[in-house]
C-alpha cells in the first residue's frame, strides 16, 4: 500500500450477541489448552500424553466444554449468593508426578503389562471368534427354522454389521468414562446376547441377538488398541498391535472347524453359541478381576477424588471433570466428518476400498472354503473346517514378518527424530497385496476339483492370509501416519466402509461359487486382487517423485485445518473457553515459543559474524560467551514494507540475500544467516504476501517459491486464474467457481463478506502451493507447526489499521491491529486487547464468550489475512466488471458494493467483532463489527509498530522500504516520517513507543537516504529503549525495480529480474558498491548489545556508524523529480 484512501463500515451481526460475562482466563496458545505456567513444570512424557489424550476426545467425544449451558443458572437456594470464582482455576488441576509417577500406565510394570495384553488379545479372539462360528451352524439354523441358506447366512451379516456400529458408541464411551468399563460391558454384552442367540426359539430373535452381539463385541476391537496406546510407547506397541491383528484375523479362521465339529457333534448347532459365549464371558472375567483403569485422564480424576476427601478442597478436581458429551459433536465427529472425508480424500477412500475388499473375503472365504472342501473334496464340516488352517498359518507368518521389519522402522524413525512418514509403511503391503492375489488364483485354480489334492488349495490359504495380515495392517497404519491430526475421523471412516462391505459379502460368496464355478470365481476375485496392487505401488511412487519434486520447492506445512474450508464453523469450546486478554504482556503462547526461538538463533548469528571482517573482535567468539544469557544478545527484527507486488519481489530480494539456504549466500562478505538470526518478520499488505507465502508454504527460501513452478506465477492475472502450466492449474470458468463457491459459503453461513474475500482468495492461488488456492489454510495453524514450536523460524507478524464506525480516512493515530500465530488485537492504549486467532469468528462480548456459545474455527483464512493487510487492492480487483468474468460473480461484487457503500470498497469486515463491548473506552467496541483496512493507509507502510513494542525488546529493525512516494514510485521516507510523527511528536492512543530521530521527506532525498542504507538511532542515549533501524530503501541497481503498486501481472523475467534487484539492495550490490557493507551491517545488529555488555565498539564498527548513520543534518528545501540512475550496469 502507498498512498490511502480511507472510509467507515457500521452494521449489525449476523448472529446473536449474549450479554454474559460469565467466562475463564484467556486461551493463549491455538494448539494447546494448557497454560504456559503449567507447561514449565509438567514433563515431556506427561505432556505428550495430556496432548494426545485431548486430541482424541476433541475428535471422538465432541472435545470439552464449560459450564453447563443454560439461559437462566439455577440458584444456589437458601438465599444464597453465587460464590467466587477460583482465582487460578489451573492450581486446582491434578496432574502426574513426574515422569516416573507409578500411577502411569507407562511405568507399570513389564510383567504386568504383558499379562494385560494376553487378557485382551483372548477377549479380542472371543470376540471375533463368535463371529464366525455361526458359518458352521448356518446350514442347522437355516432347516430348523424353515428359512434358505441365503437368509440363514444373516447370522453372518448381522454380527458384523455390529461390529461397524459397535466403535461409535465404544470409541467415544472409553474417552470419556475410561477403558475398564466400555471393555466390561462390552464382552459381558456380547456374553448374554450370545446366550440368547443359543436360546432362541424363533429365527428374529436369533437375528436380533446376533446384531447386538456384534454391537457389544466391537468393543474389545475399538478399545484394545487405544489401552495398548496408553501401556506402551511408539517403539513398543508396533508389536503388541501386531498380536492384536493376528486375534482379530485369527479367530474367524478358527471358528470354522470348531463350530463344525461341535454342529456334527450331539451337542448340535446351538453349543456353537454356548461355547462362543463362555469364551467371551471368560474374557469378561478376567478383564474385571485384573484390568485396572488405563486411561491417564481418568485415572487423574481418581486421583482428584481422591485429594478432595483427603483435603476436603472441593475445588481440586482432573480436566477430564470437566468434559461434557455433545451428541451433535458426537454425531459430527464419528459421522458427518469421517464420511466428508471419504469422499473428499483420495487417498482415504483408495486405501479404504482395499481394505474393506481384503475385509470382505475374509467373510466371503467362510462361505467358499465350505463350497470347496466339503463340495468337491467331500469332508464333513469339521473337517472341511480345518481347511482354514493354512490360513491361519499365513496370518501367523504374516505377524512374523511385520515383526522382523519392525526393528528397520523403529531405526528409521529415530533417524528422522521420530516423525513418521507414511510410505514407510507400504512396501510389506505391496508384498502382501502380490501374495494374496496369488493366494486367490492358487485357491481357483487348484480347488475346483478332486483331482488335485486337497492340500493343494489348503495351502494356497497360506499365501492368503499372509496377504491379508501384510495388506491389512499396514494400510491401517499408512492411513493413522498420512491423516496424524484427524486420525480419529479416519478411523472411523475406514470402519464405517469396511464394516459396511464386509457384512455384505457372506450374503452372495456361496451362490457365487456355486453359480461361476470355484475357477471362475476364484480367478475373478483373483483379478479384483491383483487390480489393487497397484495401488500402495501407486502411492509409494506419488510419494517419491514429490519429495523429488520438493527437494527445492515449498512444502506446506501450514495446515489445511480449517473444519469447513473458507466457511468458518462453530464447534464446542475446549475446557479453556478463550476470552479477550488484556495487552499488558506477551501471551503466554509468544513468551514460552521465545525461549526456544533465542536459544536457536545464536548459531546462525555466530556463522554470519564468522564470516564478515570486524578487526580484531571475534564475533563469534562475543556471542559464544554471552550465550548463557540470551537477553544480552542482539534481538532482530525484519520489517517488509507494502507496496504490491513490487513489495513483494524486493523484499524477497532481500530476503533471499538473508537467508543462509540461498546459494553462495554464507561464503565470506555474504549475508546469509541474518533471517535465521531474526526473532520477528514483520509484513505489510504486499509484504504480508512474501511473509504469509513463506509461512504457508512450510517457511520456504525465496528461491524455491520463485523456482518451484506452482506458486508466484505471476504471469497469470488474478482476472484469470492459474491458467498456466502448473500444479494447480484449472480453466478460469473453474476459478471463478471456486472463488465464488468459497465467498457464498461464508455469506450463506451468516457471516458478513466484502471484497476483501474475493481479493484474498484471488491472491492465494498465486500463493499457496496446493488445491483452490489453500482454501482451508488458516494462519493459527502456523501455531501447530513442528518447526514453528521448535523455535527454528521467526516469528510471522501482519498487520492492519483499524476503522472506526464514522471515519471516512483514518487518522495517522490510528489503531493498528496485529495477526500473530496464536493471537489477533492491538497494542494500542485505548484498546490494549488480544484474543485467541483460532477462534476468531466466535461471539465475542464484553471480552467472553455467552454459556452455550461456540468457538468458531476456520476465520482467519490465511489469504483473507493476506486481503485484510492489502485491502487497498480491492480498488484493483473491481476491475474485474471490466472483465469476462461470469455475471454471478459481478452480481455478488456488485451486491456488496450497494450495501457498504462504494466508499467502503477497501475494508475488510470482521463480524462478530472480539472486542464488542470490551473496554468504553475505545471506538472500536461499540459495533457489532469490526473494519480493518490496508496496513498503511496511516502512512506508516513499514510494519514498524509490532517491533517497537517494549514487551518484545528488538533492538535492531532491518525495514526494508519499497513504497512508492515519489511520483517516480521510489521510496522518499514517508513511512519512516509517518512513525517517527505517531510516536514521537504525537500523543496519541498508543502512548507513544521509542522511536529514533528522523529528518523530513525532502531531506531524505536531498542527502540520498532514500538511495542507499542508513542507521537511525546510533546514538541510544538520545532515546530511551528505541531500537537500531537500518532503513533499506528500494533503489535501481540492475533493473528499474519501480514498478506501479497496481501492476498486477508480471512475466518471469520481470520478477526475477526484480527479485534480483532486491538482493543487491540489500547487498548493496554483493559488496560493489562498498566492500564493507557486510560488516556493516553486522555492527548495526551488534550495537546495541555492546551497550548492554558494556563492550568497547570495535574500530571498523566506529568507521561503520560515521558512514551510515544519520548525523542529525537537515536539508529540508523540496527536491526536483526524482530520476536515480542504475548503480551497476
Amino acid at each position: 500500500m502507498d498512498h490511502p484512501e480511507t472510509s467507515t463500515l457500521d452494521s449489525h451481526s449476523p448472529k446473536a450477541f449474549h450479554n454474559d460475562h460469565h467466562g475463564s482466563e484467556p486461551f493463549d496458545s491455538a494448539s494447546d489448552c494448557l497454560s504456559d505456567e503449567t507447561v514449565d513444570h509438567l514433563e515431556p512424557l506427561e505432556l505428550t500424553r495430556i496432548n494426545t489424550y485431548r486430541l482424541q476426545q476433541k475428535t471422538t467425544v465432541g472435545s470439552t466444554r464449560g459450564p453447563v449451558p443454560r439461559d437462566a443458572w439455577l440458584p444456589m437456594g437458601a438465599g444464597k449468593e453465587y460464590p467466587p470464582l477460583l482465582p487460578d482455576p489451573e492450581t486446582y488441576v491434578v496432574e502426574f508426578d513426574g515422569a516416573e509417577d507409578p500411577l502411569h500406565p507407562y511405568n507399570w510394570s513389564m510383567t504386568r503389562r504383558i499379562f494385560l495384553v494376553c487378557i485382551l488379545c483372548y477377549g479380542t479372539f472371543a470376540g471375533s471368534f463368535a463371529s464366525a462360528v455361526f458359518s458352521a451352524a448356518i446350514a442347522s439354523t437355516s432347516k430348523e427354522f424353515h428359512v434358505s441358506q441365503e437368509v440363514g447366512s444373516l447370522g453372518v451379516t448381522l454380527y458384523v454389521l455390529g461390529f461397524a456400529a459397535g466403535p461409535t458408541i465404544w470409541a467415544p464411551a472409553s474417552e470419556l468414562i475410561g477403558r475398564r468399563w466400555p471393555l466390561s460391558l462390552g464382552l459381558l454384552g456380547c456374553g448374554i446376547f450370545t446366550v440368547g442367540c443359543a436360546t432362541g426359539k424363533d429365527f428374529q430373535t436369533l437375528m436380533i441377538c446376533r446384531f447386538f452381539a456384534g454391537l457389544f463385541a466391537a468393543s474389545p476391537i475399538a478399545v484394545v488398541p487405544a489401552v495398548f496406546a496408553d501401556l506402551f510407547n511408539n517403539a513398543q506397541r508396533g508389536i503388541v498391535m501386531s498380536i492384536f491383528c493376528m486375534a482379530v484375523f485369527i479367530g474367524p479362521f478358527a471358528a470354522p472347524f470348531v463350530g463344525g465339529f461341535i454342529t456334527m457333534s450331539a451337542l448340535g448347532w446351538r453349543w456353537t453359541m454356548y461355547i462362543s459365549a463362555i469364551m467371551v464371558l471368560v474374557g469378561f472375567v478376567l478383564v474385571v478381576l485384573f484390568l485396572d483403569e488405563t486411561y491417564a485422564p481418568v485415572i487423574l480424576v481418581r486421583k482428584a477424588a481422591t485429594l478432595r476427601r483427603q483435603t476436603h478442597n472441593w475445588g481440586i478436581h482432573a480436566k477430564q471433570d470437566e468434559v461434557e458429551v455433545d451428541f451433535h459433536e458426537l454425531v459430527r465427529n464419528n459421522f458427518t466428518r469421517p464420511l466428508k472425508l471419504l469422499f473428499t480424500e483420495p487417498i482415504l477412500l483408495l486405501i479404504s476400498l482395499y481394505i474393506s475388499f481384503i475385509y470382505g473375503l475374509i467373510y466371503a472365504l467362510l462361505g467358499a472354503y465350505p463350497v470347496v472342501f466339503q463340495g468337491v473334496y467331500g469332508m464333513n464340516m469339521g473337517e472341511g473346517g480345518l481347511a482354514f488352517v493354512g490360513l491361519i498359518v499365513g496370518e501367523l507368518l504374516g505377524g512374523v514378518f511385520i515383526l522382523f521389519l519392525q526393528g528397520s522402522y523403529i531405526k528409521k524413525l529415530a533417524a528422522n527424530g521420530d516423525v513418521p512418514v507414511p510410505e514407510w509403511r507400504l512396501p510389506p503391503a505391496i508384498v502382501g497385496g502380490v501374495t494374496f492375489a496369488a493366494g486367490m488364483f492358487w485357491f481357483g485354480w487348484t480347488g475346483y476339483t478332486s483331482s488335485i489334492h486337497w492340500m493343494v488349495p489348503i495351502s494356497s490359504g497360506i499365501l492368503t492370509g499372509f496377504g491379508i495380515f501384510c495388506i491389512f495392517l499396514q494400510c491401517f497404519n499408512y492411513i493413522v501416519d498420512c491423516y496424524p491430526t484427524l486420525a480419529a475421523s479416519t478411523i472411523a471412516a475406514n470402519t464405517i466402509l469396511r464394516s459396511a462391505v464386509g457384512c455384505a459379502f457372506p450374503l452372495f460368496s456361496r451362490q457365487m461359487m456355486e453359480n461361476l464355478g470355484v475357477q471362475w470365481a476364484g480367478t475373478m476375485l483373483g483379478c479384483i486382487a491383483a487390480v489393487m496392487v497397484p495401488i500402495p505401488i501407486a502411492f509409494m511412487v506419488y510419494a517419491i517423485a514429490e519429495r523429488a519434486l520438493l527437494a527445492t520447492a515449498p512444502v506446506n506445512r501450514a495446515l489445511p485445518n480449517a473444519p469447513n474450508g473458507y466457511t468458518p464453523e462453530g464447534e464446542t469450546c475446549p475446557s479453556d473457553r478463550p476470552s479477550v486478554r488484556n495487552a499488558t504482556s506477551l501471551s503466554n503462547a509468544e513468551t514460552s515459543w521465545l525461549k526456544a526461538r533465542r536459544n536457536n538463533t545464536k548459531d546462525a548469528l555466530k556463522a554470519f559474524l564468522s564470516r564478515v571482517e570486524l578487526g580484531a573482535f571475534n564475533g563469534s567468539d562475543y556471542i559464544a560467551t554471552h550465550s548463557a544469557n540470551a537477553s544480552v544478545l542482539p534481538n532482530i527484527g525484519i520489517a517488509v514494507s507494502g507496496g504490491g507486488y513490487r513489495a513483494l519481489m524486493n523484499g524477497g530480494g532481500a530476503l533471499q540475500a538473508f537467508d543462509n539456504r540461498t546459494t553462495n549466500s554464507t561464503v565470506k562478505g555474504q549475508l546469509g544467516g541474518i533471517l535465521q538470526s531474526a526473532t520477528y518478520l514483520s509484513g505489510l499488505s504486499g509484504g504480508s504476501w512474501l511473509v504469509g507465502s513463506m509461512y504457508m508454504n512450510n517457511f520456504s527460501d525465496v528461491s524455491s517459491l520463485r523456482d518451484n513452478g506452482s506458486v508466484w506465477q505471476f504471469q497469470d492475472s488474478i482476472f484469470s486464474g492459474p491458467t498456466q502450466s502448473t500444479a494447480w492449474s484449472i480453466s478460469t470458468a473453474k476459478y471463478y467457481s471456486q472463488l465464488l463457491g468459497a465467498v457464498d459459503g461464508k455469506s450463506d453461513a451468516g457471516y458478513e463478506v466484502s471484497i476483501t474475500d474475493y481479493w484474498g482468495r484471488s491472491l492465494s492461488y498465486q500463493l499457496i502451493n496446493a488445491t483452490e488456492g489453500g482454501v482451508s489454510y488458516t494462519w493459527s495453524s502456523i501455531a501447530l507447526s513442528k518447526d514453528f514450536q521448535a523455535g527454528t523460524m521467526p516469528m510471522p507478524l501482519v498487520i492492519a489499521d483499524g476503522r472506526a464506525p464514522g471515519e471516512i480516512l483514518v487518522p495517522a493515530n490510528t489503531t493498528v491491529f496485529e495477526f500473530n500465530p496464536w493471537e489477533f488485537g492491538t497494542w494500542d492504549e485505548s484498546l490494549s486487547a488480544f484474543v485467541s486467532l483460532e477462534f476468531l469468528g466466535s461471539n465475542f462480548s464484553e471480552g467472553t464468550l455467552a454459556t452455550g456459545e461456540t468457538c468458531v474455527r476456520g476465520f482467519d483464512n490465511a489469504g483473507f489475512i493476506m486481503g485484510t493487510s492489502s485491502s487497498l487492492f480491492n480498488q484493483a480487483f473491481l476491475q474485474i466488471n471490466d472483465t469476462d468474468a461470469p455475471p454471478a460473480v459481478r452480481n455478488s461484487i456488485s451486491a456488496i458494493l450497494g450495501r457498504i457503500g462504494s466508499e467502503n470498497n477497501d475494508i475488510a469486515v470482521y463480524k462478530p467483532n472480539p472486542f464488542y463491548r470490551y473496554a468504553s473506552q475505545s471506538k472500536y467496541t461499540t459495533s457489532p463489527s469490526l473494519t480493518l483496512v490496508d496496513g498503511g493507509e496511516d502512512l506508516q507502510n513499514i510494519p514498524l509498530d509490532p517491533l517497537l513494542q517494549p514487551q518484545r525488546h528488538v533492538d535492531v529493525i532491518l525495514a526494508l522500504d519499497s513504497s512508492a512516494d515519489t511520483t517516480t514510485r521510489w521510496p522518499n521516507g514517508t513511512s519512516m516520517v509517518a512513525t517517527y510523527e505517531r510516536n514521537v511528536r504525537s500523543s496519541d492512543t498508543n502512548g507513544g513507543l521509542p522511536f529514533p530521530s528522523v529528518p523530513d521527506q525532502n531531506t531524505f532525498v536531498n542527502l540520498g537516504l532514500n538511495n542507499h542504507p542508513t542507521f537511525f538511532g546510533c546514538n541510544s542515549s538520545n532515546v530511551t529503549g528505541a531500537p537500531l533501524v537500518v532503513y533499506i530503501p528500494n533503489a535501481p541497481y540492475i533493473y528499474p525495480s519501480n514498478v506501479s503498486t497496481f501492476d498486477l501481472q508480471y512475466n518471469t523475467t520481470e520478477r526475477n529480474a526484480i527479485i534480483e534487484n532486491g538482493y543487491d539492495v540489500a547487498t548493496l550490490g554483493n559488496g560493489t558498491v562498498d566492500s564493507i557493507w557486510p560488516s556493516c551491517l553486522a555492527c548495526a545488529i551488534l550495537s546495541r548489545s555492546f551497550e548492554r555488555t558494556d563492550t568497547n565498539v570495535p574500530e571498523i564498527c566506529a568507521s561503520c556508524f560515521r558512514e551510515y548513520c544519520w548525523d542529525g543534518t537537515i536539508n529540508a528545501t523540496t527536491p526536483g523529480d526524482y530520476y536515480p540512475a542504475l548503480k551497476l550496469h
